[in-house]
């Protein structure tokens, strides 16, 4: 094995951090060896809300919240900030999560 030092990030369990959502939260700027473009974080959590969709509009949340509060700023999901386990697409959201899952993941 080549000189591995260690993982080039920490991250935490979401649990960790007062979440019970069972997803995780990512570092904090600073805290890692690379910097994250979030637009493509949000592309992806906003590809994988889809695999979970249920009820027309709803997906199961149960990712980074920072980036659950960007999709919802962007105008893609209503606000995650509930007891609810789930999250409501906005038309626009479900559209491009619909798109991104598309293009990311079918053969």
């Amino acid at each position: 094995m080549l000189g591995m030092a260690g993982p080039i990030c920490d991250i935490a369990p979401a649990t960790d951090v007062g979440r019970s959502s069972g997803g995780v939260k990512l570092p904090q700027a600073g805290a890692c060896k690379m910097a994250f473009d979030t637009d493509r974080i949000d592309e992806a959590v906003l590809a994988l809300l889809y695999l979970g969709l249920h009820d027309d509009s709803r997906a199961w949340k149960g990712f980074d919240w920072d980036a659950m509060n960007r999709l919802h700023e962007k105008g893609m999901i209503e606000n995650p900030v509930s007891k609810a386990k789930s999250v409501v697409f906005t038309a626009d959201g479900l559209r491009r999560s619909r798109e991104l899952f598309e293009a990311m993941f079918t053969k």
